[in-house]
């Protein structure tokens, strides 16, 4: 039989609405990996929150890996390490952070969050961010200064207002 090496999505592909996996997809990932297969979970998740719902399908007792922060940080159950681990550079960060960052809050075109394991940083208030960190099993912390970063940032998410002209907010200095 020939192995193979699949790749999915977890939000809307894998997971029910409810952040739950069906047992038919936790069988068929069980009988993946009895075959010598791997399907490897890819999502834009923590690499922290995307450990515990592999633990859902059993891909950490199976050995397998997994692709958290859009495959930034790649981990494998049986070595028990990183396979990649890149966070994103304190120079790229203080640029995003200047380029983007307003203090009136009613003049903002975008909003911007910069993502840890552990919190997301925003420049304002968000009820879906703050959603998203508690679903992600993060903090979540307003910041008015790039230097209230403390931690490894693993992801940065720019989001704009509907009808922002992109080109007058996008930087090309990288």
């Amino acid at each position: 039989m020939k192995k193979i090496i699949a790749f999915s999505d977890c939000d809307g592909t894998l997971l029910f609405d409810d952040y739950k996996f069906s047992d038919y997809t936790i069988n068929t990932v069980k009988n993946i990996y009895e075959n010598g297969s791997y399907l490897i979970p890819v999502t834009a998740r923590t690499l922290k929150n995307l450990k515990n719902i592999a633990k859902q399908l059993k891909i950490d007792e199976l050995g397998g890996i997994i692709a958290g922060n859009n495959g930034a940080q790649i981990f494998d159950f049986k070595t028990g390490k990183y396979i990649l681990n890149k966070t994103v550079d304190k120079n790229i960060i203080n640029e995003v952070f200047d380029l983007y960052y307003t203090e009136a809050d009613e003049e903002k075109e975008c909003k911007v969050n910069f993502a840890s394991e552990e919190i997301v940083y925003s420049f304002g208030e968000s009820e879906n961010t703050k959603k998203w960190a508690e679903i992600m099993e993060q903090q979540f912390k307003v910041i008015s200064k790039s230097n209230e970063i403390v931690e490894d940032i693993v992801s940065i998410s720019i989001i704009t207002k509907k009808g922002t002209d992109l080109d007058t907010y996008l930087f090309t200095s990288f």
